[in-house]
């Protein structure tokens, strides 16, 4: 119940997350869920910090600037909005070039297997979950 914003992550972005170690659980999923809803408009200049929904109390900082709306994680890295405001019943969605991190990535370790399956898997689930997500929020 209530509105939400969801910032969601392209393929690649999802992609990339996945082939620097970084591993899709729920605390990262909901990391990109606010339980509010805020239309790029609603943002005011400058940086504002915004608890997510995930269960741990993590923040983000949404910034707002004269080049666009970015949004910055725990570990500082920085997304950038390349799609604002996909309005929906109960929220909106913004579409971001990275995945969001609310603890610092492991380095993957080095290894001789092939484990693109085991990636395009991995994209595919965290992919569908947020598409599901997204559904349940927006419908």
């Amino acid at each position: 119940e209530g509105t939400f914003t969801v910032f969601a992550p392209t393929n690649d972005a999802v992609a990339a997350f996945v082939a620097d170690g970084g591993e899709i659980t729920s605390d990262v999923l909901l990391y990109h869920v606010l339980a509010s809803q805020f239309f790029s408009g609603d943002i005011p200049d400058g940086e504002t910090v915004l608890a997510t929904a995930n269960t741990d109390g993590d923040e983000v900082t949404v910034i707002n600037n004269a080049t666009g709306i970015f949004v910055k994680d725990a570990i500082d890295r920085i997304a950038t909005v390349t799609l604002a405001n996909i309005a929906g019943t109960n929220g909106v969605a913004h579409v971001i070039d990275i995945v969001l991190s609310p603890t610092e990535l492991e380095t993957p370790e080095p290894t001789t297997v092939d484990e693109s399956g085991v990636n395009r898997m991995s994209i595919s689930v965290f992919c569908i979950t947020f598409y599901f997500l997204a559904f349940l929020i927006f419908t």
